[in-house]
């Protein structure tokens, strides 16, 4: 085994050992996993790791599991894919057909408005016109 194929990260760690990646830093800590600083991080030994899981009586994940895709598999993912990839693209035809509709609704809402304020009446006399003087506030009766 390499030397690098023998060192792990953290979370290559928590992932090998079945734990989380913070249990694996605080194994790190405490001194109970042997670890070489590299780069600004921790790699942890392989083998410094298996004695540790089997110490606490983790169980180790499988990780040599066959993860080949099938060709049917790889197929299924692909017409799967294309068919995401088509809903999207008629998702972003709808939404770009409301955002016209919006502006088209904004746009005459705001015709309505100059109409409705050309059709408000005129005020008739000068009292209506000018606003009331500001009262005096409660706190302000010294003044």
């Amino acid at each position: 085994m390499s030397e690098m194929s023998a060192l792990l990260t953290a979370k290559q760690a928590a992932v090998v050992a079945g734990v989380s990646e913070r249990t694996v830093r605080r194994w790190l800590r405490s001194g109970q996993v042997r670890a070489v600083k590299k780069a600004g991080a921790y790699r942890i030994h392989r083998e410094a790791l298996a004695a540790i899981v089997g110490q606490n009586g983790h169980e180790p994940a499988d990780t040599g599991a066959d993860t080949t895709v099938t060709a049917a598999a790889a197929s299924e993912l692909s017409a799967g894919v294309a068919e995401l990839t088509r809903l999207v693209r008629e998702q972003q035809a709808t939404i770009l057909e409301l955002a016209g509709r919006v502006g088209y609704y904004q746009a005459e809402n705001a015709q309505f408005r100059e109409r409705l304020a050309l059709m408000a009446p005129e005020p008739t006399s000068t009292a209506e016109a000018t606003p009331t003087p500001a009262t005096r506030r409660w706190w302000r009766f010294w003044d």
